[in-house]
């Protein structure tokens, strides 16, 4: 009896070391999905006469829908139709530059930046924001006299 025991187990541990065939498909990163508004500043417009500048501070809205976390990498590349200077996270950028921040830094979905010209007119500021490979643009208008 004992030897017909292992006589089964033998037979049964034989017969399962067949070849398994297994294919993974590598999962690929899940893009972001948000959304971006920004605000115009209404009418807090400042204009320093000694340094001969403008300043006011747009807002930008930046709320994830999904596959957005706040370790997450958002850059932000600014342009304008003036000279310009961006003050982000006390960081200096002009037209063409781009900042990398965390989404961690925007608060409540929110980041306001400081924007100064020396020019008067139209001011029409584009920021185009990038998430991964995700990118959307937003462009914020104002008068200044």
């Amino acid at each position: 009896m004992k030897q017909l025991t292992f006589f089964v187990i033998a037979i049964l541990m034989f017969s399962c070391n067949s070849e398994i065939d297994l294919s993974i498909e590598p999962v690929s990163e899940l893009s972001p999905d948000y959304n971006l508004l920004s605000e115009a500043p209404s009418l807090i417009i400042n204009y320093d006469s000694l340094a001969n500048k403008y300043s006011t501070t747009p807002i930008l809205y930046l709320r994830p829908f999904e596959n957005v976390s706040d370790n997450d990498i958002v850059i932000l590349h600014f342009n304008s139709n003036k000279v310009a200077r961006y003050i982000v996270n006390n960081d200096t950028l002009y037209n063409g530059d781009k900042i990398k921040l965390k989404y961690s830094n925007f608060s409540n979905y929110l980041l306001s930046f400081n924007y100064q010209s020396e020019s008067s007119g139209e001011h029409s500021i584009e920021v185009e924001t990038s998430i991964r490979e995700v990118s959307k643009t937003t462009t914020i208008t104002f008068i200044t006299e």
